[in-house]
């Protein structure tokens, strides 16, 4: 069962560069997944004819980015 959490909710991700130490990302879920819409409207100029296809596992923060394009509705 999941909980819903509001929109400011804090979450976290965490870079692991290749040289230095880790750096620890903190954003509200709900700006994240603002953000995510952003990039893959904008940069990535997907659209709901579109079909994606991106090769992560599920540990690596482009698993995010990945679920969030089905806000976009792609096939």
């Amino acid at each position: 069962m999941f909980e819903q959490l509001p929109a400011d909710h804090p979450s976290s991700s965490c870079s692991l560069p290749d040289h230095g130490k880790p750096k620890c990302i903190v954003q509200g879920a709900g700006g994240i997944l603002v953000n995510h819409l952003k990039e893959l409207l904008l940069h990535t100029d997907l659209a709901r004819e579109d079909r994606i296809l991106y090769l992560t596992t599920c540990s690596w923060m482009m698993w995010n980015w990945l679920l969030s394009a089905l806000g976009v509705a792609p096939r």
